[in-house]
């Protein structure tokens, strides 16, 4: 395996530094608030998150979507159907058989990837409106707080934006502030779009606590680089007191 991977999220082994920024996350889902993370791209907003997903697993009941190549407020609610979906950490046949007590129109069954062979569950809404998919999802979501504290995160938020045909975020503002144990993290690349839908006068103004994800610190890049490979430590010294950073 690639200890520089750039063409994939690093998480296991190659997820480097990012202590403060896990601390935060932990201290926001204990209480159940919401967060926004924004950054320029390729800064390491869904490698942090699933990380910390990965690390809190059993902790809280963790789900992730990306909703970067969403066009209608359809694909919108399909794309968290699934992501809920698939979000249970046992064998598919159980997860169905719990996932189904708790929607009310929404079926499910399993299905697999022609490429991967991975087995996935197949939420089955082509009868459905938007308005019976949101409900379901968000029947299902309260379920599941029932008994762990859930982490719901929104990759590539701002696209909500650009859907016309609804307000998203004046729809999704009324079931956040009824969710009691859920803790909505939203991220996005986009900042002046992505905080427009949180600025005053808003739907979602005051709904969560703005976050710019900083860069990597480069004595943690320095740390992670000299075990992998052979290089001069005066030069990684020389690297690191050029971005005023000291170095042991």
């Amino acid at each position: 395996n690639d200890p520089f991977p750039y063409d994939k999220l690093s998480l296991g082994e190659s997820f480097v530094g990012r202590e403060e920024e896990l601390s935060k996350l932990k201290n926001i889902c204990e209480y159940s608030n919401n967060l926004l993370i924004y950054s320029k791209r390729r800064m390491g907003k869904s490698s942090l998150i699933k990380h910390f997903f990965e690390v809190y697993r059993e902790v809280f009941h963790t789900i992730y979507v990306d909703i970067f190549d969403i066009t209608s407020k359809e694909d919108f609610a399909k794309a968290l159907l699934k992501a809920l979906s698939n979000s249970q950490k046992t064998d598919i046949k159980s997860a169905i058989k719990s996932l189904t007590s708790f929607f009310k129109r929404v079926r499910l069954e399993p299905s697999i990837d022609t490429n991967t062979l991975e087995y996935s569950i197949k939420p089955i809404v082509a009868t459905l409106n938007f308005e019976e998919m949101m409900e379901d999802f968000f029947n299902g979501l309260a379920n599941l707080s029932k008994n762990k504290k859930v982490v719901f995160a929104i990759d590539e938020f701002q696209q909500i934006a650009n859907i016309s045909e609804i307000k998203l975020d004046a729809y999704l503002r009324k079931e956040i502030q009824e969710r009691g144990e859920v803790s909505y993290i939203f991220l996005g690349s986009k900042r002046h779009l992505l905080t427009s839908l949180f600025e005053y006068k808003a739907p979602l103004y005051e709904m969560a606590t703005h976050f710019e994800l900083p860069p990597l610190e480069p004595n943690k890049i320095a740390e992670y680089a000299k075990k992998h490979i052979e290089i001069d430590t005066r030069l990684i010294e020389y690297i690191c007191e050029i971005a005023n950073f000291e170095t042991k």
